[in-house]
């Protein structure tokens, strides 16, 4: 290695650089780590009981859980995108083939009882505070 440096002590110096960056930013993942996990596992928490609110008749999928991850996954790999690449045909396609997927794997919940039939649709919920904006829930018609 030394052939790419000018002396041996700029092989050092470059050496001690690096490991030291490296340990800053091991550190700095750590720490970030104990900052982020538990919001991401509240996060988590409500977003399963939001859908099983929703959606009563998924929980009883053997594939519950496969399917919300890879819906989480996939709708958060879209938003954080949506800085690096503009929306665009390749979305609705994404977004229909999930459906398509999400389709296969909870058709083993064909026959359960409390699965919602009525179409859902996007209703305005308006809150007791009169100056709050309206907000939009899912509600079955």
């Amino acid at each position: 290695m030394l052939h790419h440096f000018p002396s041996r002590f700029e092989l050092i110096r470059s050496a001690i650089e690096h490991l030291n960056g490296q340990r800053l930013a091991n550190f700095e993942r750590t720490e970030l780590r104990k900052i982020l996990l538990p919001a991401i596992r509240e996060f988590d928490s409500r977003w399963f009981v939001t859908v099983t609110q929703l959606f009563p008749d998924l929980s009883h999928s053997r594939n519950f859980m496969l399917g919300n991850f890879l819906t989480l996954f996939l709708l958060e790999g879209m938003a954080v995108n949506q800085f690096t690449r503009r929306p665009s045909k390749w979305t609705d396609v994404v977004l229909d083939d999930l459906k398509s997927r999400l389709s296969e794997l909870f058709g083993d919940i064909a026959g359960v009882s409390d699965r919602k039939t009525a179409p859902r649709q996007l209703v305005p919920r308006q809150k007791n505070n009169a100056k709050a904006k309206p907000t939009l829930t899912l509600n079955p018609t």
